[in-house]
C-alpha cells in the first residue's frame, strides 16, 4: 500500500482512526497523510502509529505530538516529515530527529506549543531540506546541519541561528527562502545580517529575501567609517526581493545588492505598493552615488517587477537597469493589482518611447502587462508554501 490519505474531523471516532491507520500499517504503507484540521481539539497521534518500518513520507496537521521516546525501532526509513498546525513540546523535533537517521525533508508551520526549535543534524547524511515557516510561539531556531541544501525560513531574524559548515570548510546551501519579519525596533541590526551572509548565503545559487533583511545591508557608520558590508554571492542566479510598505529601503539599497551578485541572470521585485522613502539624505547623497556607480550587470538576462505604478520612483528603477544591462532579453512590469493605475494612453506611448531609448540592449522587450495575462517565468520560490 502506498498511501493512507485522512481528511475529517475525528471526534467521537478515534478508535476507528486508530484501525484505520493499522490496517494500513499491515499493509505496508509508505505515505501517512493525516489531516484533522476539521476537528475542535488536535488529533493525539500515538508513538505506535508512527513506528512502521515501510513509512517513508509522514504528514500531521492538528495533530498532538510528544516528545518521542529514543528506543523506536520503525523510523528508520522516514525521508519526509511534515507538520502543520500540530502541538508539540520543545523537544518533539529533536526526538524525530534522533529516531529518523535517513530522514531527508523536514518541513514545519504554524505549529503550537514549541517556543525553541532545534535541529540537530550532524549525524544525518541525507538531511537537505529544512522549511520552517511562521509558528505562533517559537521565538528561536537553532539549526546545526552541514549537508543542508535547501532552507525556507518564514520567521525573525533574530530567532534564527544557523551552522551549515561542512567538513570540507563550505556550505552545501544552494537554495534559500528568507522571510523575514519587520524588526519591533524598526531597525535590522546588521550584525546578525553579516552572519548569514558569512555562514549560509556564500554558495547560494537561488536566493529570495525581505527588506528586513535589505536594511541590515545598508550603507551606514560601520567601526568608525562609512561604508558597507563587504561581500560577493558569486554563484547566486536568481534573486527574488519584497520590499515591505514600511520599509525605508531604495533604488540605491536595490542596486547595491545586485551589484554583489555578478553571475545573477533574474531578478523580481516585489514592490507591494511601496513608495520609496527619498528625502534629503536620498537627493544629496544616495541619487548621486547611484548615477556616479560604476556597476554594470552583464549577466543580468531577465527582470520582472510587480506592483508597478508608472510612479517617480519606479521610472527611475527601470531607467536604472535598461541602461546597466546591456544583455538584457525581457523586462516586465506587472501593473499593480489594487487597480490604482491611471495612465493615459499619451503618457503611456512616452513611457514606451522612454523605455526604448533607455535601453543598453536594443533588442531588449519590455512588457507592461497585468498579473491575469501575464506568461513570463516566475521565481522559484513563493512567500509563504504552506
Amino acid at each position: 500500500m502506498r498511501l493512507l490519505r485522512i481528511f475529517i474531523d475525528p471526534s467521537g471516532i478515534e478508535q476507528t482512526v486508530h484501525r484505520w491507520i493499522e490496517k494500513s500499517i499491515e499493509k505496508g504503507v509508505k505515505e501517512l497523510d493525516l489531516d484533522f484540521d476539521l476537528a475542535l481539539e488536535p488529533f493525539r497521534m500515538p508513538f505506535r502509529l508512527m513506528d512502521v518500518p515501510t513509512l517513508t513520507t509522514l504528514k500531521l496537521t492538528y495533530c498532538k505530538v510528544t516528545r518521542l521516546p529514543r528506543d523506536l525501532r520503525g523510523l528508520s526509513s522516514l525521508k519526509t516529515l511534515v507538520l502543520r498546525k500540530a502541538v508539540l513540546e520543545d523537544l518533539t523535533v529533536d526526538s524525530f530527529l534522533f529516531n529518523c537517521i535517513n530522514l531527508e525533508t523536514l518541513d514545519l508551520a504554524e505549529c503550537y506549543g514549541i517556543t525553541r526549535l532545534r535541529v540537530f543534524a550532524v549525524r544525518h547524511r541525507r538531511f537537505k531540506v529544512l522549511k520552517v515557516g511562521y509558528s505562533y510561539e517559537l521565538s528561536e531556531t537553532r539549526v546545526e546541519a552541514p549537508t543542508l541544501q535547501c532552507l525556507h525560513y518564514c520567521g525573525t531574524i533574530q530567532g534564527l541561528r544557523i551552522n551549515v559548515e561542512h567538513v570540507d570548510g563550505e556550505s552545501k546551501l544552494r537554495d534559500v527562502m528568507l522571510n523575514f519579519q519587520m524588526a519591533r525596533s524598526g531597525v535590522t541590526r546588521s550584525c546578525l545580517v553579516e552572519k548569514l551572509i558569512a555562514n549560509i548565503l556564500l554558495n547560494v545559487e537561488v536566493l529570495t529575501i525581505t527588506s528586513a533583511f535589505l536594511e541590515g545591508l545598508t550603507t551606514r557608520i560601520r567601526d568608525g567609517v562609512y561604508g558597507s558590508i563587504q561581500f560577493w554571492l558569486w554563484n547566486l542566479k536568481e534573486l527574488q526581493l519584497y520590499v515591505d510598505s514600511t520599509s525605508y529601503c531604495n533604488l540605491y539599497d536595490i542596486s547595491s545588492i545586485v551589484a554583489k551578485c555578478p553571475s545573477i541572470e533574474k531578478l523580481f521585485l516585489d514592490m507591494n505598493d511601496t513608495n520609496f522613502h527619498g528625502g534629503t539624505y536620498w537627493e544629496f547623497h544616495q541619487k548621486p552615488s547611484l548615477e556616479d556607480s560604476p556597476a554594470i550587470f552583464q549577466s543580468l538576462k531577465f527582470l520582472k517587477l510587480r506592483g508597478f505604478k508608472f510612479l517617480s520612483h519606479e521610472l527611475e528603477l527601470v531607467e536604472y537597469f535598461l541602461k546597466r544591462s546591456p544583455k538584457l532579453e525581457s523586462m516586465v512590469l506587472l501593473l499593480s493589482k489594487n487597480g490604482s493605475v491611471d495612465i493615459q494612453p499619451r503618457d503611456a506611448a512616452v513611457c514606451a518611447y522612454l523605455f526604448r531609448i533607455w535601453q543598453a540592449n536594443s533588442e531588449a522587450q519590455v512588457h507592461v502587462c497585468e498579473h491575469r495575462s501575464d506568461e513570463s517565468p516566475s521565481p522559484k520560490h513563493s512567500r509563504v508554501w504552506y
